[in-house]
Formats: C-alpha cells, sequence, structure tokens
C-alpha cells in the first residue's frame, strides 16, 4: 500500500514541473495587476490523505511507469458563476448563472516512488472542455472575476505578463546602450584609429613615406613603447630619479638593465603587430583584432585587469608554461610573443610589447577617447568625454551636447522618464521604451531632433528592443552574443546571465523563491530551467504571454 499526502507537498517541490507551476503563480500574483480570482476549481484538497494500492496507478514493480488508465482519467464537474449584474454601482448585486458542465481529463505523471516510505511522488495537470450536453452554454457572456468565464481577463493576464517580459527588454536595451555610451563608444574609434592609421602607412610618422603593413604596425608600437617610457621617467616610477648615479630622471628601459642577463633594447624590441591588429583570436573563435571595436574592449578590460607583468612576476610562473600571468596571456592571444630561441620567450622583450600595446590601445580606449569615465554624465569639469562626442563617435550623429544629455537622460528619476538611460523612480518605467512608442513627429519635437538624427537614433534603440542587435558574450568572459530576446528567455527561469543573481519579473522572483518570503517555496532549490524552456513557457503555443497561454 502507498499513501499520497499534502505532508508530500515540499518533495513534490523537487519536481521541475510542479516548481514552474508555483513559481509562475507567485510570479503573476506579485505582477502589477488586478487580483483574479475563481470559483472555478475544484474543492479545497482533504486534509486527510488517501491510501491506494500500488498496483492501481504503477504499471510495474518498480514504479516507474504508470498504468494508462491511471495516467490519463477522465471525470466530470458542474459550475455555477456569479454574474454581476450593476457593475457601474457602489454595491454588488449579483445572479446566480448555471450549471455549466466541463469534462475533465487529467494526465498525471510518476515523479518518483519510495518503497520503504510507501510514498508515491507524481505531478498532475487537468485539461477542461465544455460537456456538449451542458445546461448552459459554456460561452455564455457573465460580468465576473471568476476566469473560466471571463476569457477577456484571461487574454489581459497574458498581455500583462508580455508586457512584464517587454519590461526586461527594455532594461536590457537601456543596459545595453548605457554600454555603448560608456564604453563601446571608445572601443569603437579606438579601433578605428588603427585601421585608418594602418590603410595610411602611418605617414604622420615617416616624413611622408608610406609603410608596408609590418612595418607600420611595428613603428606604431614603438611610439606607444616611447611614450611610457617618457612618462615612466617624468613620474618617477622607478624611484631612482636624482639618486646618485643616476640621470635626472630614469625611464623603463634604463631601470630594469641586466634584469635576466639581458641588455634590453628597449623600443627596439617592439616587433611587427600585424596580427593584433588584423587578425587576433581568442581560443573560443571570437575575433579580438585591435581594428575592432570588440577587440579593443577586451585587451583594454584585460590590461586594466592584469596590468604588465614584471620579469621575476612573469618568471615565477614558468613551472606553468606562464599561462598565469596577464602579460603573458596577452601574448599568446594577440600574438606578440618574442622568442630567444626555439623554445625560450624573451620575456623582456615579450614585456615591451605588452606595454606597448596596453599603453596605446588601453590608454587611447580609457584615457582619450572616454573609456574609463564611469561617471562621465556628472562631470562638471569639462574633462570628460561628453554625451554629444559619445553619440557622434558611436552613431556618427552630430547632436549639441544639451540634446544629447536630454536624449539619454530627460525625466530621469519621475512619473515620465524620457531619456533612452531614464527611468522612474521605482525603475518600473525606461525611457527607451517611452521613446520607442512615440510617433516620429513627437519624438523630434519632444527630444529636438531633426529627420536625419531621429531615424538613426529610432534605428539604433529599435535594434536592441527587437533583437536585431546583440550584446558580444565575450566582454563578459562567455561566448556567443546575446539579443534583448535571448536575455528574457535565459533569465526568466534561472540565473541572470549577464549580472549573475535573479531578477525580481522572474520565476525566482530576485531569490526570493526557495526562502521564507515564499513560504510555499520555502526549501526548494532554485529554479533553473534552459532559456529554451523558458521561451516554450512565454511564448510558446500555451505561453503564459498568450491570452490561450494565461
Amino acid at each position: 500500500m502507498l499513501s499520497v499526502s499534502q505532508n508530500t507537498f515540499m518533495s513534490l517541490m523537487s519536481n521541475t514541473k510542479l516548481m514552474l507551476g508555483t513559481a509562475i503563480i507567485c510570479l503573476v500574483l506579485s505582477a502589477p495587476l488586478s487580483i483574479l480570482s475563481t470559483g472555478a476549481v475544484e474543492d479545497a484538497v482533504a486534509e486527510n490523505f488517501e491510501t491506494y494500492p500500488t498496483d492501481s496507478a504503477c504499471a510495474d514493480e518498480q514504479c516507474t511507469e504508470a498504468k494508462d488508465d491511471w495516467a490519463t482519467s477522465t471525470g466530470s464537474r458542474t459550475y455555477y458563476a456569479w454574474n454581476l449584474t450593476n457593475p457601474g454601482d457602489a454595491d454588488p448585486v449579483y445572479e446566480k448563472v448555471g450549471p455549466f458542465e466541463y469534462d475533465i481529463t487529467y494526465h498525471r505523471e510518476i515523479v518518483s516512488f519510495d518503497e520503504n516510505a510507501g510514498t508515491l511522488t507524481y505531478s498532475e495537470s487537468k485539461v477542461y472542455e465544455c460537456a456538449e450536453d451542458s445546461a448552459t452554454p459554456c460561452d455564455t457572456e457573465v460580468t465576473t472575476t471568476n476566469i473560466p468565464f471571463q476569457p477577456q481577463v484571461v487574454g489581459a493576464t497574458g498581455l500583462a505578463i508580455s508586457g512584464i517580459m517587454d519590461l526586461t527588454k527594455a532594461g536590457f536595451a537601456a543596459g545595453a546602450i548605457n554600454n555603448e555610451m560608456t564604453s563601446f563608444s571608445a572601443g569603437k574609434v579606438t579601433a578605428e584609429w588603427v585601421s585608418n592609421t594602418m590603410a595610411g602607412g602611418y605617414v604622420a610618422y615617416t616624413g611622408g613615406e608610406t609603410l608596408d603593413a609590418s612595418n607600420a604596425s611595428t613603428l606604431i608600437g614603438m611610439n606607444w613603447y616611447n611614450q611610457f617610457d617618457s612618462y615612466f621617467a617624468a613620474a618617477n616610477i622607478s624611484g631612482m630619479n636624482n639618486m646618485t648615479g643616476y640621470p635626472p630622471t630614469v625611464n623603463y628601459t634604463q631601470s630594469i638593465q641586466g634584469l635576466g642577463a639581458v641588455d634590453f633594447a628597449g623600443s627596439a624590441s617592439i616587433t611587427d603587430l600585424t596580427y593584433a591588429f588584423d587578425s587576433a583570436m581568442m581560443p573560443t573563435g571570437e575575433d579580438v583584432s585591435l581594428s575592432g571595436m570588440v577587440g579593443v574592449m577586451v585587451l583594454a578590460g584585460h590590461c586594466n585587469a592584469f596590468p604588465t607583468a614584471t620579469y621575476d612576476e612573469v618568471m615565477a610562473d614558468a613551472g606553468n608554461g606562464f599561462a598565469n600571468v596577464g602579460t603573458m596571456q596577452r601574448a599568446s592571444i594577440w600574438g606578440f610573443t618574442v622568442m630567444a630561441n626555439e623554445t625560450l620567450p624573451d620575456i623582456n622583450a615579450t614585456i615591451a610589447n605588452d606595454i606597448a600595446v596596453c599603453w596605446g590601445i588601453a590608454g587611447m580606449f580609457a584615457n582619450v577617447f572616454g573609456g574609463g569615465d564611469d561617471d562621465w554624465f556628472m562631470d562638471q569639469s569639462g574633462t570628460a568625454v561628453d554625451a554629444s562626442t559619445r553619440i557622434r563617435n558611436y552613431l556618427g550623429v552630430d547632436l549639441d551636447n544639451m540634446v544629447a544629455m536630454n536624449l539619454l537622460f530627460g525625466g530621469d528619476g519621475t512619473d515620465t522618464p524620457l531619456g533612452l538611460l531614464a527611468t522612474n523612480e521605482n525603475g518600473t518605467s525606461f525611457g527607451v521604451a517611452n521613446f520607442i512608442g512615440m510617433d516620429a513627429a513627437t519624438a523630434m519635437a519632444t527630444y529636438s531632433l531633426d529627420a536625419t538624427q531621429y531615424g538613426a537614433i529610432a534605428t539604433w534603440v529599435g535594434g536592441w528592443l527587437t533583437s536585431q542587435s546583440s550584446l558580444p558574450m565575450v566582454l563578459l568572459g562567455g561566448t556567443g552574443t546575446m539579443t534583448a530576446e535571448q536575455f528574457v528567455n535565459a533569465s526568466f527561469g534561472a540565473e541572470d546571465p549577464l549580472n549573475g543573481g535573479y531578477l525580481a519579473n522572474s520565476l525566482n522572483m530576485g531569490g526570493a523563491w526557495g526562502t521564507a518570503m515564499i513560504p510555499a517555496s520555502e526549501g526548494a532549490p532554485a529554479i533553473s530551467i534552459t532559456a529554451e524552456q523558458s521561451a516554450n513557457i512565454l511564448y510558446g503555443p500555451l505561453g503564459l504571454t498568450t491570452a490561450r497561454g494565461a
């Protein structure tokens, strides 16, 4: 004999389908919707448990398969609705309508069977269909909050869930646009500097002589290294300036002479950088060439996280093949390792290349084009790269800076955020969504844009909201790309793939699922389903965002 009791609820919560169902219910109820109640539910579950012989449900001795007549069974149920006869009055007056007869098909699936405890855990779903002999037609119109009799409310629920997911897309789009203004803009114009300079043969430094790619890249690297050398000396980074036996200023090249028994040649050690500029690839296949925006940003981020190592720091990792030192990692990816012989790298010469590339590329990105100005929009000194320049560098659109700032931040913190990066105080309304919701004439008047400017900006914003634009995941240490739609699907039923943690508008409800904040879920594991499963739950034939699914 086996028993199926209400007390097995928490064991049922380990079943993915049941967890999803409960979580979806909690998510819907926590969303800003009108409260929906229904009389079209079965009687409350009996407090006592029911007892069955195993052979009434199980098709085999181990109870891994269910009997057909238990797995699928049918029943019927009669319902009544209460029709609100005076919806416009303060005191409601109802009339009883019905009966409505429904045929119910039960579908059960065995989750687990504990023979020792005598418990069977299973999931069950029900499909309701209006009986052909229903005394009252099931499409009878009534005014009520009873879900089976108010399909327009169900449809509204689908629209509301769709709205919540659209809110998530808007948040993703706003985050992406913020990154574009803060970092991508600087990465793009830095990459263009590399491409344009290489294409021009670096004639500005050759007296008009056009160099081939190899010599041009080498000369670029030498100039970057020499700039660093001068900075090193002026800032007295060695601490040797004006010391007895040293010149008034000591540059990097002078400070490391003799390390590793090497007479270091300084900028003369710089080698061909064309692979770094044109062809560099991550081990996972992503293009990180420095003539591309993504490559610039990956390198700049890596240089910032793992500054150029000293000779001693590199040699300390020799036993690991130099795999754990940022300098040697970059040298491997961007192809500027210098070999002393067939088996050993020339450490100082490789460090020189790393200095040149990090100083030149990461320095331009962060200090010249504004990639390091995290609070650029707060700048009052005029030293940060302003909004107008960032938009021009990224989109090629010229805007007055006041217009650009209004476009990005107008109405931030108000009930009607208008700027592409603006939200209301609660973060539940996004200016980016309000922008794209306006017709062209209204938007141009609101943001002081002409038709050409509006067209470029609307195309840019629309690309994110419609998932035509995507975020390169290599910038976050991943692979591939992510669109707004993919972000919604990935974050709805699992951890936020970009920031970690859980979104408030997700099945994990900001991390509340599985805790005492949601008593029915306390102790349950975090929900973790695939993006494909989330997509089906949200947008499939019976998806929550559809009237039919809701």
